[in-house]
């Protein structure tokens, strides 16, 4: 065996032991550092092994079974099948000896048979003259019974014309009953036709009734409709009216305060024009500052309202998508109590319950019936009279729980409809506050708005005051007066604006409100409108409806008078063709009659046309039977001929069994291998499983820190599976090293009582026998582990081991699993016959006293010792 590489022992031999033919010593101090990678991917290894090792094993164990019972389906007994192809040869060869007496045979039955025919032609002869005989008297007797046939026939003439005379009286008889009641019925009809029309004509007058009626009530409701929005129109007016006088009387108040303040900001002016004049540099300026900052007022004001006007709007949307959706709600909860009226529950709370019931009853009574009834507690009738009892009381349960649930699923719909309504409230709340909020933040805002204008005064104010601080009271007092009558004009502006504020918002809810109303009569409206047009098209449909009746009705009776008239032609045709029918049949019988008395002139003929036919049929009969008995001595010579043939082909198939003896032999052997096909197939499937268990170790593997020093030396051994297959499997040895001792658990041990054991139970002490026949004891057992195990099948025995376990040869020699051959010959079990990987298995070995060998599922195998088993 070549040294093995220090890197690829260490992470693939460091735990191979090896037996048989060679050693290897290692001397390795290695300190080697995984990565934290490495670790997980060791333990992902170890996870994965773990799961896939059951089935791995099951494929082996069912690799090995279906090879056992291979071997017992094709195994083939090669000794017995040469006997009975020499069998077959020898009972061909005694067949064709028996064709040489079948000619012989042959030959002398057909001469016989000729023989024989000689004597049937004068029985022939003396036949036909007896039936010749017999023909002249068939002549007389037809004679006779043609005269008597014809004597009879006279009388039948005068029977058949009276017959025909009382049948034409009853045919008419029958043309005047078939007139009277034609004519009765039509009669009938005529008055129905005059009922019927008197009906159609009453129902229409209801009809017309109905339309007035509709047309009444439709008119009455737009009314009623048309005052509701003139009563509407009228008041929104009064509302408008009241808003405008409203907005005016601010107005004249704001024109009054202003024209106040304007009058004393005058007298300010006058008396104060000639003190300010070096300031109008700076008011000028500061005025400007101010009516920006007012400006932006006023701006920020516009900006307010079109902002307040949109959430506004909102709030309408709002209003709308709650109470759709509350009616939403509520039609959904009328449609489920209409649906639970009728008996139905929800399609998905009935699946629910039902799904429920049935698992409990499958997992409590159903299943302990059903485990009673398998373990024999219970016999079919107490069985079914159980089931009964269950199927009855889950009824009553089911029904009195169905009761239960349509009130349960009542109250829920009811809820939910309460839920809806209580949204909607919630929503009106709701919108009603944000409208309070809006309201408030626009005020809000305004003040803001009206401090920023007023700061804005103020500082043009400040502003005047620091330039004419030095100035005397005069200009103080003019400043705080001039500050307060802006306050005031400024107080006015925005009252009137407040005012007309509000007047806006009432004017947009009273135009809301009247939008509203009139948006509800016009619904009013079209509902009248459709109400009147439901009853004219119910009204129209009807008048349908009666026409069709009548038209049907009348159809009916112009049928019936039809089929009247029908019967009535009918029955006239009838008693005509009953008058024709007693015509034809006298004419008939005439026929007959006269045709009968032809039949028997022609039976007389035929009897006479017969007799010299059958005088013809003897004489052909006698030519016939002369010619049959010509054929019957050829059909003798022929059968000698066809003898004489079958034996010859009868020869040639002795002679194809002869050739065929040996087919089962070559058939046998093409069995056996294929026999071997499924387990070498379920044996690629479990190697499959085991190779897939290293790929993500190898890729991880190797990336941590490696400090090493070793010297190894190996010596000895052949090959891994080099012989097997001819050298077909030396590849996969490569692949898998080599292996670990001896035999899985289940193999047999031959005792030295003659008895067998498992290997696993063998113990230190036991007897064994060995290949020699003596008894001797185990002196020590190998510590088990798992490892690779190969199927090897002979011809008188098979078992499961490791690669590296030697097997006794028959002079006495070993060999190890790994090196043997198709066709290698064993001690005890003869020759090779096939190798299949089993699978990894856990293994064990005994060490013997004396040879050092024991009989494993009758293999001889050498034991192993502390040398083998070291690693």
């Amino acid at each position: 065996m070549q040294s093995i590489d220090a890197e690829v022992y260490r992470r693939y031999f460091r735990h191979c032991r090896f037996k048989g033919g060679s050693k290897t010593t290692v001397n390795n101090t290695s300190t080697y550092t995984p990565t934290p990678y490495e670790l997980e991917m060791q333990q992902q290894e170890a996870n994965y092994s773990k799961a896939i090792a059951p089935n791995a094993l099951e494929l082996n164990n069912l690799a090995m079974n279906v090879l056992k019972n291979s071997l017992g389906t094709v195994q083939v007994d090669y000794n017995g099948m040469n006997k009975n192809a020499q069998d077959q040869i020898a009972n061909a060869t005694s067949g064709m000896n028996g064709l040489i007496g079948s000619n012989n045979a042959a030959n002398s039955a057909a001469n016989q048979q000729i023989g024989n025919i000689a004597g049937q032609y004068q029985g022939l002869a003396n036949r036909t003259a007896d039936q010749l005989g017999g023909i002249g008297n068939m002549y007389s007797v037809a004679n006779s019974a043609t005269n008597h046939t014809i004597g009879n026939l006279a009388g039948q003439y005068q029977g058949l014309a009276s017959n025909t005379a009382g049948q034409l009286n009853n045919v008419g008889n029958m043309y005047t009953n078939a007139n009277t009641a034609a004519n009765n019925t039509i009669g009938s009809t005529a008055d129905q036709y005059q009922s019927m029309a008197n009906k159609a004509t009453g129902q229409l007058g209801n009809l017309s009734g109905m339309y007035s009626g509709a047309s009444n009530a439709a008119n009455s409701t737009l009314g009623n409709v048309s005052a509701g929005y003139q009563a509407q129109a009228d008041k929104y007016a009064g509302q408008l009216g009241n808003v405008g006088n409203t907005i005016s009387g601010a107005n004249g108040t704001a024109n009054k305060a202003l024209g106040n303040i304007s009058s004393q900001y005058q007298g300010i002016a006058n008396s104060l024009t000639s003190g300010l004049n070096d300031l109008t540099k700076q008011y000028n300026s500061n005025v400007a500052s101010t009516n920006n900052a007012i400006t932006n007022a006023v701006d920020k004001f516009s900006s307010l309202s079109n902002d307040t006007s949109g959430k506004l709007g909102n709030l309408s949307g709002m209003y709308t998508g709650a109470n759709s959706t509350a009616n939403g709600a509520l039609s959904n909860a009328g449609n489920t109590y209409g649906s639970l009226a009728q008996g139905n529950l929800p399609a998905a709370y009935q699946q629910n319950m039902e799904n429920s019931i049935s698992s409990a009853l499958n997992n409590t009574i159903g299943k302990t019936i059903s485990n009673l009834g398998n373990r024999g507690v219970l016999n079919s009738s107490v069985t079914s009279a159980a089931l009964n009892d269950i199927e009855k009381n889950a009824a009553d349960s089911v029904a009195s729980q169905y009761q239960n649930n349509i009130n349960q699923v009542a109250n829920l719909t009811g809820q939910q409809a309460n839920t809806a309504q209580q949204q909607m409230s919630n929503a009106f709340n709701t919108a009603g506050q944000l409208g309070n909020i809006l309201n408030q933040q626009q005020s809000l805002q305004g003040n803001a708005i009206n401090q920023a204008a007023n700061a804005a005064q103020q500082g043009l104010a400040n502003n005047a005051n620091a330039a004419n601080f030095a100035s005397n009271a005069l200009n103080q007092q003019n400043t705080a007066a001039n500050s307060a009558l802006g306050q005031q004009a400024n107080l006015a502006q925005q009252q009137f604006g407040n005012t007309t504020n509000v007047s806006g918002m009432l004017e947009n809810l009273f135009s809301q409100q009247n939008a509203a109303q009139n948006t509800a009569l016009g619904q009013k409206a079209n509902l009248a409108q459709q109400q009147y047009g439901n009853t004219t098209n119910t009204a129209g449909q009807l008048g349908n409806i009666i026409n069709q009746q009548t038209s049907l009705q009348g159809n009916a009776l112009n049928q019936k008078a039809n089929a009247a008239q029908q019967q009535f032609g009918n029955t006239s045709s009838t008693a005509g063709a009953l008058g024709n029918l007693a015509t034809q049949q006298n004419s008939l019988y005439g026929d007959a009659i006269s045709r009968m008395m032809q039949a028997a002139q022609q039976q007389y003929g035929n009897t006479t046309n017969t007799a010299g036919a059958l005088g013809n049929i003897a004489t052909q009969q006698h030519s016939i039977y002369g010619d049959a008995l010509s054929q019957l001595a050829n059909a003798a010579q022929q059968r000698y001929t066809n003898s004489m043939n079958t034996n010859s082909q009868n020869s040639g198939l002795l002679s194809n069994l002869i050739n065929s003896a040996t087919t089962p032999i070559t058939t046998a052997s093409v069995a056996q291998e294929a026999a071997q096909t499924p387990a070498s197939n379920l044996w690629n499937m479990s190697l499959g499983l085991n190779g897939a268990t290293n790929n993500a170790l190898v890729a991880a593997a190797g990336k941590g820190t490696t400090t090493s020093s070793q010297t190894s030396s190996t010596s000895g051994g052949g090959g891994f599976l080099s012989g097997l297959f001819g050298g077909a499997m030396s590849g996969l040895a490569g692949g898998l090293g080599s292996a670990w001792g001896c035999f899985p658990a289940g193999t047999m041990v031959k005792m030295g009582d003659g008895s067998e054991k498992a290997i696993e139970h063998i113990e230190v002490g036991d007897e064994v026998t060995t290949d020699s026949g003596k008894t001797e004891k185990v002196v020590k057992l190998m510590e088990p582990h798992y490892n690779d195990v190969y199927a090897v099948i002979c011809e008188k025995g098979h078992t499961n081991t490791t690669t590296t376990q030697p097997l006794m040869k028959p002079d006495g020699t070993y060999i190890n699993m790994g090196d043997l051959k198709i066709g290698t010959e064993l001690k005890h079990v003869g020759k090779v016959q096939s190798i299949v990987y089993s699978g990894e298995r856990r293994v064990y070995d005994l060490q013997v006293d004396g040879d050092n060998n024991y009989i494993a599922d009758g293999f001889v195998a050498q034991g192993g010792d502390d040398s083998f088993w070291t690693a």
